[in-house]
């Protein structure tokens, strides 16, 4: 997979975590504090700036009652509107 596919990868999964975050009624300074981790971590994943670990998704999913396949699933090329 290329730079450019896994680029558009992690904003998609930015803009689904920014969406389940906002679906669970928290702030990300909440999110942040409730997750143990800084701000910054949360804007940085939201925006596509950080790559998020498995592990750390599973953390988001569990925070906003989201099932992992609410992230992960599917992805579109880019370029292609969102689902």
């Amino acid at each position: 997979m290329n730079e450019r596919r896994l680029k558009a990868m992690g904003v998609q999964l930015g803009k689904r975590l920014a969406a389940a975050r906002k679906l669970s009624n928290l702030t990300q300074r909440e999110a942040a504090a409730r997750l143990g981790k800084p701000a910054s971590f949360v804007t940085e994943s939201e925006t596509g700036r950080r790559r998020v670990l498995v592990v750390e998704l599973v953390e988001f999913s569990r925070l906003y009652r989201r099932p992992l396949a609410f992230f992960v699933e599917p992805f579109t090329a880019p370029g292609a509107a969102e689902r």
